[in-house]
């Protein structure tokens, strides 16, 4: 899994899309259609901090941490 699919899984990211301006202007697009979130992602730094404590880097692998991130 690339980067960009880590982080849209883990819901770092809204949309993931190829590196292509058509479909950069559409998500783009798409994204001004949604508006504005009533909570930015920003805004969750606790929220962060408590996922990142949960963390073992030993032993972390990319469904654990989707899981891990996608609590809320």
């Amino acid at each position: 899994m690339i980067g960009g699919e880590q982080r849209v899984a883990a819901g770092l990211a809204d949309t993931l899309v190829e590196d292509d301006s058509a479909q950069v202007r559409d998500a783009l697009l798409a994204a001004f259609s949604r508006g504005v979130p009533q909570r930015h992602r920003t805004e969750d730094v606790d929220g962060f901090i408590e996922r990142l404590a949960k963390v073992n880097p030993d032993a972390i692998d990319p469904d654990t941490l989707r899981a891990l991130w996608r609590q809320s």
